[in-house]
């Protein structure tokens, strides 16, 4: 073996056996494929159980929300491909987040007529339970902030959408026709 073809990597600029940093493209498609995977499982609220490891112990174990999964991600593909916005993206996702804002403002409201008509007894009781009233927020603790999240997956879905047509739009897919 000769030890003159050994190439020392800088830690700090690796990137994991290519040399080469990914495209805008392909950054893209990383996105969409996350966001995709994310969509393709129950919507559900998460949770902590208790796990025992090897001694017996009890440990806490977090089951992330697939909703607010979801979310993030189609939240990421928007942030990856913010360069690439045209008119057509901008007027759809702007109708997308007023659709959104009116969704919110409706569960607002709800809460808030939730809140004012409860019994002393329950107001009570929620706020031991460090349940609070928060005028522009929805609290987790009612229902109405787990239909909201289900609105705003719906919406999002549709977001994501919007993105594929622009990442259509911009033919990012088309290069790929003619490498393979």
């Amino acid at each position: 073996m000769n030890d003159d073809n050994i190439e020392i990597i800088d830690p700090e600029n690796y990137r994991g056996g290519s040399k080469e940093p990914l495209n805008h493209s392909q950054i893209v498609k990383i996105a969409m494929t996350r966001a995709i995977e994310a969509g393709c499982v129950e919507m559900k609220e998460g949770y902590t159980t208790m796990k025992r490891d090897k001694f017996g112990n009890e440990l806490p174990v977090y089951v992330p929300d697939t909703r607010l999964v979801f979310l993030e991600c189609v939240e990421t593909l928007r942030m990856s491909m913010g360069v690439d916005m045209d008119e057509e993206a901008e007027k759809n996702l702007k109708e997308l987040e007023d659709e959104l804002k009116k969704e919110l403002n409706k569960y607002l409201q709800l809460e808030h007529q939730e809140w004012n008509t409860a019994p002393a007894q329950v107001k009570i009781a929620w706020k031991q339970r460090g349940i609070v009233y928060l005028p522009e927020k929805l609290n987790k603790s009612f229902f109405f902030y787990n239909e909201y999240l289900l609105d705003k997956v719906s919406i999002y879905r549709r977001i994501y959408i919007e993105m594929d047509k622009l990442a259509n739009r911009k033919q990012y897919w088309k290069e790929e026709f003619f490498e393979g």
